[in-house]
C-alpha cells in the first residue's frame, strides 16, 4: 500500500517519484473573500447575540436582518441561512448596528412550530431506533394544516392525527 500513491503520481505526471518533486506553489489568496467571510462571521455572532437577548431560538425563522455590511448575493444567502432570516436588508448608513426584525407574524410562528414538531418527531424516531427509510404514523398535539405535507415529507410520516400528546409508531 505505501507504494500505491507514488505509482499513481508517476503514472499521472511522468516524473520519477513524488518524493523527489518540489512542493507545489501556493496560489494567491483572495483577501477580499477572507475579509468578507470575517465580516459574515462577525455578523452571525452579533445576530446570535441579538436572538439570545430577545429570547428567540434559532429554529424560529424571522422576517429580516438589517445591516450596513454590503455583501455579495452568495454571502447574503449564507447570512440568511446561518441566522434563519427570510431577508437581509442593506442599510446605506455606514456603521449602523445590526438589527433583527423580531416581530413574529402568524406565518413565521407556524413555521417555527412546524420546525419544532419536525425535530420532536425525528427525536422520537431516533428513540424507536427507526431507519431513515422507515415510515411512521404520528399523533401530534398541534394542528398545522399549512405544514402537513412538509412535516410528512421530512419525517416519513404516512399520516398525522391530532391528539393530546406526541407519539410515533412504525407504519
Amino acid at each position: 500500500m505505501p507504494y500505491l500513491p507514488d505509482r499513481i503520481y508517476t503514472n499521472l505526471t511522468g516524473e520519477s517519484s513524488v518524493h523527489l518533486g518540489s512542493y507545489p506553489e501556493a496560489h494567491d489568496q483572495d483577501l477580499t473573500l477572507e475579509e468578507a467571510m470575517l465580516m459574515v462571521q462577525n455578523l452571525v455572532e452579533k445576530g446570535h447575540a441579538a436572538r439570545k437577548a430577545a429570547g428567540i431560538r434559532l429554529r424560529q425563522p424571522l422576517a429580516s436582518l438589517t445591516t450596513s455590511a454590503d455583501l455579495s448575493p452568495d454571502l447574503h444567502a449564507l447570512l440568511m441561512d446561518e441566522l434563519n432570516v427570510k431577508q437581509v436588508i442593506f442599510d446605506k448608513q455606514p456603521n449602523s448596528p445590526l438589527t433583527l426584525d423580531t416581530t413574529l407574524t402568524p406565518a413565521l410562528a407556524s413555521e417555527g412550530q412546524a420546525r419544532d414538531l419536525i425535530r420532536a418527531l425525528q427525536a422520537e424516531r431516533k428513540k424507536l431506533g427507526l431507519a431513515p427509510t422507515d415510515q411512521i404514523i404520528a399523533t401530534i398535539p398541534v394542528s398545522l394544516p399549512d405544514w402537513t405535507a412538509e412535516i410528512q415529507k421530512k419525517t416519513g410520516a404516512t399520516s398525522l392525527t391530532a391528539g393530546t400528546t406526541l407519539s410515533v409508531q412504525k407504519a
